[in-house]
């Protein structure tokens, strides 16, 4: 017999059983028919002789012919069946072929990936450790960098060490050296001053003495008045020259003595303060600025005169001496003693002719030696000019008055400067006290304007009151949600316990109701009674209102609480009551 061979997309293991099934069938068709061909030409024979209960059949015999055919259509279906085991088996062999081919095949890439995989897992981890050992190398070099530069910073410290010790003694020398030319120097000018001191009170006592001898001889010769006057008034200014011209030697160093030890009075002064005091210092600094030959000078001439100042500016700015020699310190505590004038009082005669129109101020320039030589009249014309300013200030409508800083001086430096205006005068004080007494007035017969804060809360509260009245929209709600408490239903939560959400209409009418009553009350907190007591005792009227609502919600919600939890309970004592019939009756 010849191989089949079978190809796996025409037949399956369901084709070959269904031939199967096929070829049996006919087989037992065919036995049938050859059965029925042995019954249909058979009579039944009774024999003569023995009589029996049944008869005796007999069976003819068919044609050869016909049985050879027979003989031959069995062979062929037993070929047919014997084929088709064969063609079966042939199928299941081929399938087992495949079914092993497929699962060598899985093997061999199963294989392939767990080798993938160790190569990858054995990659990754020279990755791992290439990382770990270049972290360390990393660490070791910060380390190695970090010691180099303590090493270095070491050195640098060693080295500044000694460079100090080397440096200390020459920096003491020359501290040393620098004390005691201080001293020194501290010495030479008190000595200086000393001095001039001494120089300045012997030509005073000079002065004194030859003015009383000139007087008694004035008295002697009696000579005409009109002479007389004139020497006279000649020999006040020269002698007020002279004493000018001594004491603005004395404060001027003074005022070197102060500039260098003090701080400038520019830095306790405000904005608008330096703004008009700026010309000034700007000015100072100019006439520190002067170059040798004028202080030189000035030094060696002690007449020429300091400022433009009369002889009554000079009285009212400098403060008295005493007429003996003093030390320095005695000198200065004696003038820190004195009153500083500040203001109008300062400037009282300096202060030029000012317009009905304010102008701003302007800092008095110093005047040049060639100014000097102006007489006393110059004086008398500045107060002519001070009184006329002073009644046209008088006529002028006074405005209140706003304190200003003033800062003062407690030192004895007739420094001129411009400070603020202060009403030091009593017709300043009077015209102040009019005024305020005139706005009290005022005040009282004026009647109080309402507060529109107050009239806001109140317009406020108003609206609360309607919206708590009994024919309101919220009212009705809160009876409806009252009327209907029943109705409400608490959920199971998983944790076993219960509450009352917006599941149902009840619990969300139940719930709207709670929020509006709560909205009020955050209103109600939000309006503030401004010290009214109306206001407060409406206020708090309301909130008791709302406290009651809240209150009654409260109570229905809680007696449905417990009769759900009653409910829930009672069902858990059911079930376990079940769960233990069941149990007793297995």
């Amino acid at each position: 017999m010849s191989t089949i061979l079978l190809a796996g997309d025409n037949l399956t293991l369901d084709d070959f059983l269904q031939l199967q099934s096929l070829l049996n069938h006919e087989q037992g068709e065919c036995d049938r028919h050859i059965e029925a061909c042995h019954q249909q030409h058979h009579k039944p024979h009774v024999h003569p002789v023995h009589h029996h209960s049944r008869p005796i059949k007999f069976r003819r015999a068919i044609s050869s012919q016909a049985a050879h055919e027979s003989q031959l259509e069995k062979q062929r279906l037993a070929q047919a069946l014997l084929t088709l085991q064969y063609l079966k088996d042939q199928y299941r062999r081929q399938r087992a072929a495949e079914i092993q081919a497929y699962l060598n095949e899985y093997r061999r890439q199963a294989l392939i990936s767990s080798v993938l995989r160790e190569e990858e897992e054995r990659y990754y981890r020279q990755c791992i450790a290439a990382a770990l050992e270049q972290r360390r190398v990393n660490l070791l070099w910060q380390q190695f960098v970090e010691a180099k530069k303590q090493e270095e910073l070491i050195q640098q410290l060693q080295q500044q060490e000694l460079r100090e010790q080397q440096e200390q003694p020459q920096e003491q020398a020359f501290e040393e050296e620098e004390q005691d030319e201080d001293d020194g120097y501290s010495e030479f000018h008190s000595q200086q001053l000393a001095n001039l001191l001494k120089q300045i009170f012997a030509q005073q006592q000079q002065q004194q003495q030859q003015q009383q001898q000139q007087q008694e001889e004035d008295e002697t010769t009696l000579p005409s008045p009109v002479p007389v006057v004139a020497a006279a008034s000649a020999k006040a200014n020269s002698k007020s020259e002279d004493e000018q011209k001594s004491m603005a030697e004395v404060w001027r160093y003074l005022n070197e003595q102060k500039a260098d030890s003090e701080t400038p009075r520019s830095a306790f002064l405000s904005s608008e303060q330096d703004r008009i005091l700026g010309p000034a210092e700007e000015q100072t600094e100019q006439t520190a600025e002067a170059s040798p030959q004028d202080e030189q000078q000035e030094t060696e001439s002690i007449g020429s005169p300091a400022s433009s100042l009369s002889d009554e500016d000079q009285i009212k700015a400098l403060p008295p001496l005493q007429d003996h020699v003093v030390t320095l310190q005695d000198l200065i505590q004696k003038l820190a003693a004195e009153p500083v004038l500040v203001g109008e009082e300062y400037n009282k005669y300096d202060a030029p002719v000012q317009s009905l129109k304010q102008e701003p101020l302007k800092e008095r320039t110093l005047p040049t030696p060639l100014d000097t030589g102006k007489s006393t009249t110059a004086g008398e014309g500045a107060y002519d000019k001070d009184e006329v300013a002073k009644d046209v200030k008088e006529d002028k409508t006074k405005k209140p008055f706003l304190p200003q800083h003033i800062f003062t001086e407690a030192e004895p430096t007739p420094t001129l400067e411009n400070m603020p205006n202060t009403p030091l005068d009593n017709a300043s004080i009077k015209d102040d006290s009019h005024f305020v007494d005139t706005i009290a007035a005022e005040q009282q017969n004026q009647e109080m304007p309402a507060d529109p804060r107050k009239e806001k809360a109140n317009k406020e509260l108003d609206h609360i009151s309607d919206q708590l009245s009994h024919n309101s929209d919220l009212v009705q709600r809160w009876n409806s949600v009252l009327s209907h408490g029943n109705n409400l239903s608490f959920s199971k939560q998983p944790e076993g316990t219960l509450l009352l959400t917006a599941s149902t209409d009840a619990n969300r009418q139940f719930l709207g109701s709670e929020d509006e009553i709560m909205r009020v009350m955050l209103k109600l907190d939000s309006i503030d009674s401004l010290g009214d007591d109306d206001i407060r005792q409406k206020r708090k009227s309301l909130v008791k209102k709302c406290e009651h609502m809240l209150e009654e919600l409260d109570q229905v919600k809680k007696t449905q609480w417990e009769k759900a939890v009653s409910s829930n309970k009672q069902g858990q004592n059911n079930r376990r009551r079940r769960n233990k019939k069941k149990n007793h009756r297995k």
